[in-house]
């Protein structure tokens, strides 16, 4: 059974959040949406009460640190197809990866945090408005 549905907006996200119960099991599930098209998500089962600031806080989060990992990872092969560390073997028929060079990752993912839209999303589900 599904009940409760909420809408929290933040600029052009959209955190769709509902409760469900199976029997005895029940939880928290969150769909975040940018401009209407679904981004993230995730789905916490609960077994006692929870102990978040606010209803749907957990999955909120979940669901942006599911859609920075997305991110990220598009982020990286972005960098290895513009340097030419993907490519396409003929005789295989397959796609290959070079290894990135040391550090590159590290770097990648270090500019990808500093984005001001994480800390921004971060803010807005601590603070719960």
């Amino acid at each position: 059974m599904i009940s409760n549905i909420e809408i929290r907006k933040y600029k052009n996200f959209d955190f769709v959040c509902w409760y469900w119960q199976q029997g005895k099991r029940w939880g928290h599930e969150c769909r975040l949406c940018k401009d209407g098209i679904e981004i993230g998500n995730d789905k916490t089962r609960y077994y006692n009460r929870t102990w978040e600031a606010y209803k749907y806080q957990t999955v909120m989060r979940g669901a942006i640190e599911n859609y920075k990992k997305q991110e990220l990872a598009r982020e990286i092969e972005g960098y290895k197809y513009n340097n030419g560390l993907k490519g396409y073997d003929m005789d295989k028929h397959e796609e290959y990866n070079k290894p990135l060079p040391r550090g590159v990752k590290a770097k990648i993912t270090e500019e990808f945090n500093k984005q001001p839209i994480w800390e921004e999303l971060d803010n807005f589900v601590k603070e719960g408005k």
